[in-house]
């Protein structure tokens, strides 16, 4: 068994609550974990067959969102 980081993603959204070419982090991004259970063969301590049994997300990653200027006059929130 192993587990592997998955790494987040980072979204912009455009909002006008954003002034001139600021952006804002909304929300930080946050890494996921997947685990993987490998069923391997051993001959005479060497690794000759090795086949991936499962393979899950078991913390899904959170993306980070970043606000930026859309560039429109409205007072309208995002």
């Amino acid at each position: 068994t192993k587990k592997e980081e998955i790494p987040f993603d980072t979204v912009v959204k455009y909002s006008n609550l954003v002034s001139g070419n600021d952006s804002e982090v909304k929300s930080t991004g946050k890494k996921g974990e997947r685990e993987i259970v490998v069923r391997e063969k051993v001959v005479d301590g060497v690794v000759t067959e090795s086949q991936e049994i499962s393979n899950e997300v078991v913390v899904a990653p959170v993306d980070e969102v970043i606000l930026k200027n859309s560039g429109a006059s409205s007072s309208k929130p995002l």
